[in-house]
């Protein structure tokens, strides 16, 4: 096995690369729970759900929002593809909060059964703008 110090860190969306960095670790949001990435990870393909999103190198962190989509991280590296990617710098908290409630409302008052379609969107609204709080919190 090699021997891997470093990741190669990819983060794609639909609008193009929006990182390419070098990381000691990467922190991410999966459906199951957060996990984190070192290397020489086992090989892993998993569902991201919008969530706050980590990467640590030269003793800095990188913080922001990334989700729904998904990623694949290895002994070397993690490649993300996402709907959204947005650094914690860019957050405009009030916005994300006016989101967040309103994302809620909708959740509160849907009629149908609370799975996939229309649901899951509002869903997907909510998470990505609780996202965006939380990561703008932790810088």
């Amino acid at each position: 096995m090699a021997d891997h110090k470093k990741l190669r860190l990819e983060v794609v969306t639909p609008t193009g690369q929006a990182l390419k960095a070098e990381a000691d670790a990467v922190d991410l949001t999966s459906v199951m729970g957060e996990f984190e990435v070192l290397p020489g990870h086992l090989p892993v393909l998993v569902t991201l759900r919008a969530g706050p999103f980590r990467w640590r190198a030269a003793g800095r962190v990188g913080h922001a929002a990334v989700g729904p989509g998904f990623a694949e991280a290895r002994a070397d590296a993690v490649i993300v593809l996402a709907d959204q990617f947005l650094d914690a710098n860019g957050v405009d908290v009030e916005a994300a909060q006016q989101d967040l409630a309103k994302a809620e409302e909708a959740i509160k008052a849907f009629p149908g059964p609370h799975a996939g379609g229309a649901f899951g969107e509002i869903a997907r609204d909510r998470d990505w703008a609780q996202a965006r709080i939380d990561v703008a919190r932790e810088i």
